[in-house]
This record gives C-alpha cells, structure tokens and sequence, in this order.
C-alpha cells in the first residue's frame, strides 16, 4: 500500500483540506495505507488543528503527525516524511 506525505508551513487555514483529500485517497488505495503531516516547525497554530480535527486518525494510526521544532525547509520536511512512512511506496 502506501504512505501519503502532506508537508505544512504555517498554512492552518488549508492545511486541514489537504489532510482530508489526503485521506480519502489512502482509504480508496487499501487497509494498509496511511498518511504522514509533517509540520515544520509552524507559528500559527497549525498542530492544534491538526491535533484536534484529526484526534481520531492520530488515535487510530491511519495518519502520523510529526512536528519539527523549528523551521527546516520543505525537503526536510519531504525527508523526514519519509522517514515516518511504514510503506513501501510513499506519495
């Protein structure tokens, strides 16, 4: 199956659209697919969105949230993604 990589940057605003479609696409894919939201390192709040919107993703493990302390650049965020993926095909 596969692992869907979303990356966010201060972007609390959308961010929670992109997890949705991010969703739904790993559920039509297969059981064992998942999604990965990489937060890095944003200041407007972006984690407790996705922290309380997705509480019950997170609590399942169909999506992983990982926060980076501070503001990397989006290929460490791409990296560390990756990193987290649990499947052999990551998107």
């Amino acid at each position: 199956m596969i692992t869907v990589v979303v990356t966010t940057f201060n972007r609390r605003e959308v961010v929670g659209t992109s997890i949705r479609s991010a969703l739904q696409f790993a559920a039509l894919v297969g059981d064992r697919s998942a999604v990965v939201v990489v937060d890095d390192g944003s200041t407007d709040d972006t984690g407790s969105l996705v922290r309380q919107e997705f509480h019950e993703q997170i609590a399942s493990a169909m999506l992983c949230y990982v926060p980076h302390d501070a503001n990397r650049g989006v290929t460490a965020a791409k990296n560390t993604g990756f990193e987290h993926a649990r499947t052999d095909w990551v998107i």
